[in-house]
Order: structure tokens, then C-alpha cells, then sequence
């Protein structure tokens, strides 16, 4: 045999190791780095989704909380009538604008007990419960002087068969939802009875839940404060419940109870809600809060102006942080995440407008 042909015949099992060791060495490489980039990426997405969510929660917390309370024109030193039945229960209590709950318990206070009766997403044990009142979508215009048992809105939408029963849903509002209408002297609370395609809302006393006390105010005879002509304006207006509860997936959620029992979840990840109350107590009444006290030191729901809510936001996987975290709580201690979950804190002080000079 030539020695060429010798030489091609093969290799070395020392070759052969060698070989295997630069492949192994190059896959784990590449493992290696593919793992880290897939860590990186799981990070840099629950980091993003924890941002958005806090987006949200700022969205809605501000917009109904800066509405609390509002009377149109009138502002909160016109006559305010509150024509629905039962008007001391939470739902209906439209003449307080702003209401809190301090931490509660398993076992609720009333009147959230009653008002979750039945319930399957109840507020967690030690979170706040915050309870606002205020207007829902947009107002239109009147558009000739109310009746004795009907008041006249300007159409300015009309979505067909959207309401429960399949009426029409006229500007939004449905039979059975609370509305308030308003000028610059007064406003007045009344739940709807129906609503035509013209505009045309009634309010009888019967047939509602809760339904109103009197039916038969207006009217060109009536005393001026059951009066409400064309300088007047009508919006949908509600009471919205926030709170934590633990959504189907077993996650804590920030849910939003509204009127007539609607709840709704929000944000998914809000593990904790904590609220202080900004009263202006002095004489001078001039919006700006004196003090920051928890829902059990408020004096009187009616002068607090502001409202400062922290939030506990965290990650839906475990393992992404590298080391044990620490986060800070409302009152500035440092607190110990239970886990290695991201977590973000919201800090945010938002102003009632409608108590703001």
C-alpha cells in the first residue's frame, strides 16, 4: 500500500475526542447564549407589560376621581335634589362625592358587605376600597323646558338595539340608568324610566330598581328649582367602586364596581392599593389640602380635595429578578417582596377639580 493512501485511512481516537469536545463546547455555547437572550427578553417583556399596566391604572383612576362629585354649572354651591329612592345606600349617596375604606378585612364593613353580597370578586383583606360619584361619558344639551314627567335631551347619537331589551341606546343612556341634569343653579339625580329616539326621558316612581321618589317634578307650574330648560345639560352618572380581588385566574386584579351592579376588571397584576385623603381643613377654603390622613381620619368626605393612591404592580412570572427585591410602602418603610417577581410602585396625587377654586 503507497503511503498516501495510509495516510487518508482515518484518525486518532485523540482526534476523534478533540473533535467532540470543540462541538460540545461550541453547542453549550450557543445554549448558553441563547438562554441569556431568552431571560434578557422575558425581563425586558414583563418590565414593558408592568409600565403599560401602570399607564392604565393611572388612566382610570384619574379620570373618575378628578370628576368626583361633579353638579355641572351649578358646582358644588347650587341646589342639589337627589330624587332616587334609598338615597343614603353607597350606590345611591350622591350627595357625598368621594368615600373611602381603610384596609379592609375578610369580613366587610358596612356598606360594602351589603353592597357585595353575593359577589364572587370581594376586595382583598388590607387593601383600600375607594368609592367615587360622578359623571359617566359625555352630557348633551336640553332642548326645550321638561314636563312634569319627562325631561328633553338634544340627540346627538343613536346606536340601535344596544340596550338590554333591545331598545335603543340614545347618548349613551340606556333605561334604568342614573342621570343628572343641571344648570348653573341646580342640579338634580333621577334614574331613567325610557328614552325615545327624540330625546324624550322619563322618570316615573314605578317599575325601577331603586327607582325615584317623586315622578312628577317640572313643568311650567312647578316651583323654578324643578325647572330645567334649554340652558341646562344631562349626563349618565354613577358610582364606581375600586378595589383588588383576585380575577378567575387567581391573579390580583384592580376591579371597578359601578352602579346597578356592572363590575369589571381593569388591570390584572395590582397586588396592593393603598389611600390617603387630602382634607382642607381651615376657614380659608381655599382647595388646598391642610392634611393627608388615612379613610379613617377623614372629618368630613366634603372637604377633602385631593387624593393620594399607592400601588403595588407586579410581574406574572416568577425568577425574573436576580436578587431578592425590596420595594418601599406608602408610609416609607422597606418591604421584602415573598418572591422574584418585578414589581413596580405607583405613587400619585390626583385633584378633585370640582372642589379646586
Amino acid at each position: 500500500m503507497s503511503p498516501s493512501l495510509q495516510r487518508s485511512a482515518g484518525f486518532t481516537l485523540v482526534e476523534l475526542l478533540v473533535g467532540i469536545a470543540l462541538g460540545v463546547l461550541t453547542v453549550s455555547a450557543v445554549l448558553l447564549f441563547f438562554v441569556s437572550n431568552k431571560q434578557h427578553f422575558l425581563v425586558q417583556l414583563e418590565a414593558s407589560r408592568l409600565q403599560e399596566n401602570q399607564r392604565f391604572v393611572v388612566q382610570f383612576l384619574t379620570r373618575d376621581i378628578r370628576g368626583a362629585g361633579y353638579r355641572g354649572c351649578a358646582g358644588g354651591d347650587g341646589l342639589f335634589f337627589n330624587t332616587l329612592n334609598n338615597p343614603s345606600a353607597p350606590e345611591n349617596n350622591f350627595q357625598t362625592g368621594l368615600e373611602g375604606f381603610d384596609e379592609v378585612s375578610e369580613i366587610l364593613p358596612e356598606p360594602l358587605a351589603s353592597t357585595f353580597a353575593g359577589s364572587r370578586r370581594v376586595p382583598i383583606a388590607g387593601t383600600d376600597v375607594l368609592l367615587v360619584r360622578g359623571p359617566e361619558g359625555d352630557a348633551s344639551g336640553v332642548r326645550r323646558e321638561n314636563s312634569g314627567q319627562q325631561v328633553f335631551a338634544v340627540v346627538r347619537s343613536r346606536e340601535t338595539k344596544a340596550c338590554t331589551g333591545g331598545t335603543n341606546r340614545i347618548n349613551g343612556i340606556c333605561p334604568g340608568d342614573y342621570l343628572l341634569i343641571s344648570d348653573c343653579q341646580k342640579a338634580r339625580i333621577f334614574q331613567v324610566g325610557s328614552i325615545d329616539d327624540s330625546g324624550a326621558i322619563t322618570h316615573p316612581t314605578g317599575g325601577l330598581v331603586p327607582g325615584n321618589s317623586d315622578g312628577t317634578w317640572g313643568g311650567t307650574a312647578a316651583p323654578p328649582d324643578e325647572r330645567f330648560g334649554i340652558d341646562s345639560e344631562i349626563i349618565r352618572y354613577g358610582t364606581f367602586i375600586y378595589y383588588i380581588a383576585h380575577n378567575p385566574g387567581g391573579e390580583p386584579a384592580l376591579y371597578r364596581k359601578a352602579s346597578r351592579g356592572r363590575t369589571e376588571e381593569l388591570v390584572e397584576g395590582v397586588e396592593d392599593m393603598q389611600i390617603l385623603y387630602g382634607e382642607n381643613t381651615d376657614a380659608d377654603a381655599d382647595g388646598t389640602p391642610d392634611r393627608f390622613v388615612a379613610a379613617a381620619g377623614v372629618t368630613d368626605w366634603n372637604d377633602v380635595t385631593a387624593v393620594r393612591i399607592w400601588a403595588l404592580l407586579r410581574g406574572f412570572r416568577d425568577h425574573m429578578a436576580e436578587a431578592e427585591q425590596h420595594y418601599p410602602a406608602l408610609d416609607g418603610t422597606l418591604v421584602t417582596a415573598p418572591d422574584k417577581r418585578l414589581r413596580r410602585t405607583l405613587l400619585l396625587t390626583i385633584g378633585l377639580r370640582n372642589r379646586l377654586p
